[in-house]
């Protein structure tokens, strides 16, 4: 797949987690990471959530993405800003590259609303945090949740 359209505002508001969504229908978190066409991308913070972008890819497969050490390459680099990336499925390669930029890759099952997780994750911000999402508030990266 190739980057075919990136509407993403590059700032990160303060107090914010970036999220993205892996969707075909965006409304719902109903695709794999590696096949997915389209995500969604939210700002989430202890108060709302918003939509902040779109980014689409091609559904044409290049001789690029034969080689497994290229296969996700513009995937993720088009996401670097995401803190955590949402899909059906993942595969253990995909997953690991994403760990590696510090972004949490959560897969869900059933195709939940994207509004509803967005919800779910507000609450778990407000509340005492589990480790996953600390580790994501107090990274090394000076960009990443300011202000916690």
């Amino acid at each position: 797949m190739t980057l075919t359209s990136k509407i993403l505002d590059a700032n990160i508001n303060q107090g914010c987690l970036r999220i993205a969504f892996a969707t075909s229908d965006l409304q719902t978190i109903n695709a794999h990471f590696g096949w997915a066409s389209c995500f969604l991308v939210y700002d989430l913070s202890k108060t709302g959530f918003f939509k902040v972008g779109k980014v689409e890819f091609s559904d044409r497969i290049n001789d690029k993405e034969c080689n497994p050490e290229n296969k996700h390459f513009e995937k993720i680099n088009a996401l670097q800003t995401c803190h955590i990336i949402y899909s059906q499925s993942i595969g253990g390669p995909a997953a690991a590259r994403l760990t590696q930029q510090k972004i949490h890759p959560l897969v869900v099952k059933n195709s939940p609303p994207i509004t509803k997780i967005l919800n779910d994750l507000k609450q778990v911000l407000n509340g005492a945090l589990p480790p996953w999402v600390r580790r994501l508030v107090h990274m090394d990266d000076p960009m990443r949740f300011e202000g916690y």
